[in-house]
């Protein structure tokens, strides 16, 4: 085989339109979830909005191709998780949207997985698609195709589907590469998984800006003990720096960074003139890519941080975010597009470049800061997983120890505030886990960026402003643009009445967005937490929307009209897995189930309170939930039989 048959650009319709594949029994099974779905369908809504007839290039398909059957068959080696969803996504669009494809054919199946293999073929079946009941098909694929189905309703939108369908299509392309035919695929593996690490895209970043300072010696090192100590996203940042200049920079309670500070005292602080002997040599590549970061004096502290703290973010999202709060632009959170969202705001002259610099050094540093004190982070503690907010102090033997962000000095009622905090940004945080959609986080950095002395109650009052304004002005509008969120954040947009188009979208069954359902459920544990008559405890990352009474009864129990099917009182969000066992159900058995399992949703088990479930209690209910969400007192209790609610 020549070698310029072994690398072809394909376009999506040109994958599909030739070559058979096949899923060997060595690769895991299909993992991809909603937060990588979405990612990928906005990703190619955004460039086909924008850039029109410009290519846009999803990653690498590498393949070896064997006999299966006597047919020539593409194993695929790496890439199957995209291809996969490509799939997948083709087939909502031909089966709930008509779009004329005729190229369009199932290319992929598994080599050693018969149920995902059959789960494949019956999303392109025609009729209807009962299958979501089956046990025997494939849960994750199912979901899937869900996600798929919500994205394009949500993200797309049906006004812009031809447009989308035309660049997924045309625009879209693929690198398929394919490995000789006499490749050793166990030799193939081994250099696959030992092989070098490219420069991410934050490193290439990092040395630019480091030849953007040039010869100034001093501060080059400030900057890079900066980034350094910022990148390491599962540590505080006062944790990288060596204890002098942790001291320096934070002072004695390791808790004071002032604000104003500019790149010249930064540096002063941790690299003092009188005491500073530059290297001879500039940064290796180790020291760009962090061979040489600060270790913490204590590295069992260290240590232990590290397994018990996890960001909801990673470093080059986060590089955005400051990028985002220094220019106030309106920056696309895609760490795809990092080196291209910084290239437009870093200026043209190397004078405007080294301006830049030095304040994003500073900004960077900031923000971190401001990140692990005031952002909500998952802490594993005494076995047990729960969010938290907290911030570091000294402790009584010379170490450092992690208390609450607002202590009884810091507020009114601090228990009863740092619970709403948690709440709030953790409601925020899973409604859309994707990195690409923490606007309400960049939000919430850029307030405390701005208010040095945040007291919990203001926070408190503008995350809930900001979590209303989210639900009126884009979740209850006819139009469902993303960039009202800049408008809310940065342009400070008032608040609006919902449309009568927008109240609409709460009664679109499965496409209702999560969003909602969660800010529903942090309005109702407001109103119940004081009343220990029901069980949430915090909020978790629950992704498929539940039909109560179900869209598919079971035993011949009788159908009820669409109207009343997905209407909002009907509606619930939960955990897939649970939704995909018992969707079928009729309620009284649901509510059996559902009983036995994590209490998640506080508008779930508002439902289960009725003891009949028809089409009166789904009007009843509904219009209750719809009064709250409209920030209206229902006329009725919550909950029929519990007085103590009324």
């Amino acid at each position: 085989m020549r070698k310029s048959e072994q690398l072809e650009l394909k376009s999506i319709q040109g994958l599909f339109d030739s070559g058979q594949y096949i899923i060997p029994p060595y690769q895991r099974n299909y993992a991809w979830g909603q937060a990588e779905i979405e990612v990928l369908i906005r990703d190619i809504a955004d460039y086909a909005e924008k850039h029109g007839n410009k290519d846009y290039y999803i990653g690498t398909l590498v393949v070896w191709k064997r006999k299966l059957d006597g047919e020539e068959i593409y194993e695929t080696i790496d890439g199957q998780q995209r291809l996969t969803t490509l799939n997948i996504l083709l087939s909502t669009l031909k089966r709930e949207y008509a779009l004329d494809m005729p190229w369009f054919r199932l290319n992929l199946a598994f080599d050693s997985r018969k149920k995902s293999t059959e789960t494949l073929e019956a999303l392109i079946r025609e009729g209807s698609l009962n299958y979501f009941s089956h046990k025997k098909y494939n849960e994750e694929i199912q979901q899937a195709y869900q996600y798929c189905q919500n994205a394009i309703e949500n993200i797309v939108t049906r006004e812009k589907l031809p447009v989308f369908f035309q660049y997924l299509t045309k625009h879209v392309k693929i690198m398929r590469a394919e490995v000789p035919e006499d490749t050793d695929l166990n030799h193939y593996f081994e250099i696959m998984n030992n092989r070098g690490e490219q420069l991410e895209k934050h490193e290439i970043l990092k040395s630019r800006f480091l030849n953007i300072l040039k010869d100034r010696k001093r501060e080059k090192r400030a900057f890079n003990a900066i980034w350094q100590a910022c990148a390491d996203m599962e540590h505080y940042v006062q944790t990288r720096f060596d204890p002098t200049q942790r001291k320096s920079l934070f002072g004695e309670n390791l808790n004071t960074l002032v604000a104003g500070m500019d790149f010249s005292k930064v540096c002063d602080l941790l690299y003092p003139a009188d005491h500073f002997h530059p290297p001879e040599n500039s940064f290796s590549l180790a020291e760009i890519l962090g061979g040489k970061q600060t270790q913490p004096s204590q590295e069992n502290k260290g240590r232990e941080e590290s397994d018990r703290f996890t960001s909801i973010i990673n470093f080059p999202n986060l590089l955005l975010h400051v990028l985002k709060i220094q220019t106030g632009k309106n920056i696309v959170l895609d760490d795809k597009q990092l080196i291209e969202s910084f290239e437009e705001c870093m200026g043209k002259s190397d004078e405007e470049k080294f301006a830049f610099t030095r304040q994003f050094g500073v900004h960077l540093l900031r923000c971190k800061w401001l990140f692990d004190q005031y952002i909500l982070r998952r802490d594993f503690l005494g076995g047990q997983e729960r969010w938290s907010l907290k911030k570091m102090k000294p402790s009584s033997n010379g170490s450092y120890e992690y208390v609450n962000t607002f202590g009884r000095e810091d507020a009114v009622n601090p228990d009863k505030q740092m619970e709403t905090l948690i709440m709030l940004q953790s409601m925020f945080h899973v409604s859309s886990p994707a990195f690409t959609s923490k606007h309400w986080m960049n939000a919430a950095l850029k307030y405390v960026f701005e208010n040095e002395q945040t007291k919990p109650e203001d926070f408190i009052s503008y995350l809930e402003m900001l979590a209303r304004k989210y639900l009126m002005n884009r979740y209850l509008q006819a139009t469902q643009s993303s960039d009202v969120f800049h408008e809310i954040i940065y342009n400070h947009e008032a608040l609006k009445e919902p449309s009568e188009e927008g109240l609409n979208r709460l009664h679109r069954g499965v496409f209702v967005e999560n969003y909602i359902f969660n800010y529903l459920d942090y309005l109702l544990w407001k109103r119940i937490r004081n009343k220990q008559v029901l069980d949430f405890k915090e909020f978790s990352t629950q992704n498929s929307v539940e039909h109560y009474y179900p869209q598919e009864p079971t035993d011949n129990n009788p159908r009820i009209e669409n109207e009343y099917l997905h209407y909002f009182g009907n509606l619930c969000l939960m955990n897939a897995g649970a939704n995909a066992r018992f969707s079928n159900n009729m309620p009284l058995a649901k509510k059996s189930n559902f009983e036995k399992i994590k209490k998640e949703s506080i508008k779930q088990q508002l439902m289960m309170s009725y003891d009949q479930w028809g089409k009166d209690e789904i009007l009843r209910h509904g219009n209750k939930m719809i009064k709250i969400l409209r920030d209206e007192a229902p006329a009725e209790p919550l909950i029929d039989d519990l007085s103590v609610l009324k």
